[in-house]
């Protein structure tokens, strides 16, 4: 059986890098750590979070970053100061109920505006290469705030798989040619199956409640693939077709 992995959660004013290294080197037993939220004010990171976040100054095997943050772009700013570090793993707050942050709409103060959320989450999706964890509580008034955060970003999900789905088809509609009627029968069952893949994500996950975030966040989720992995993985494709035909004339 697989051995659970032990996390230290962060604390403000007490887990920074120095409270890490001591523990790290006395007691041990943590395999992963995570910094105290890193937050942007006046501009910029505050200057006890860039020391804290420095590879530098960490003496531990495991750091993971936690950043909190009120607007898809003050997550963006964020994150532009944290990756060039080299950390593959980041954690977003959505859990501290700190009252002062809660006013300004962060921490907790997110789950009530799934909206808001869904734009946190789109962010995460520009980041393909760096791991993201989110930090959390069940909801803000009551529990079930927590499943329309999770039907949110399953909706996400499911719009990239999709267009994964119907990229294979244009892939294999380059490879081997198709006439028209063919395609339009392809799309005609591509639709049958995306329909029936959205139902049963809101049966399964909503009891079957139609739920217009849900199948906007499908949409959304189409629309980040195709603009950030699609087009550029077809335009690579089609010109290293066209060079190889080149070649071959």
């Amino acid at each position: 059986m697989e051995r659970l992995k032990i996390y230290m959660a962060p604390l403000q004013g007490l887990t920074e890098a120095p409270y890490r290294n001591a523990f790290e080197k006395h007691f041990g037993g943590v395999d992963v750590y995570c910094t105290p939220f890193i937050r942007w004010e006046h501009g910029g990171l505050r200057r006890k979070d860039v020391r804290d976040l420095h590879p530098d100054a960490n003496k531990v095997g495991h750091l993971v970053p936690q950043i909190i943050a009120a607007s898809a772009e003050e997550a963006e700013q964020i994150l532009a100061q944290v990756v060039p570090y080299g950390y593959q793993e980041v954690d977003l707050n959505m859990g501290c109920a700190f009252p002062m942050l809660v006013k300004k709409g962060k921490g907790c103060g997110l789950l009530p505006e799934p909206e808001r959320v869904r734009g946190l989450l789109q962010v995460v999706e520009r980041y393909p290469d760096i791991s993201f964890s989110v930090k959390m509580r069940l909801g803000y008034e009551n529990a079930a705030e927590c499943m329309e955060l999770l039907l949110t970003g399953l909706s996400l999900v499911m719009g990239g798989w999709l267009m994964i789905v119907y990229d294979s088809l244009r892939l294999l509609r380059l490879l081997i040619h198709h006439n028209s009627l063919f395609m339009g029968m392809e799309d005609f069952f591509y639709w049958i199956y995306a329909g029936g893949a959205v139902f049963m994500l809101l049966y399964e996950q909503n009891d079957g409640s139609f739920r217009f975030y849900a199948v906007a966040g499908v949409f959304l989720g189409m629309a980040a693939y195709d603009r950030f992995v699609s087009r550029i993985f077809f335009r690579c494709l089609k010109k290293n077709i066209s060079m190889n035909r080149q070649g071959m004339e």
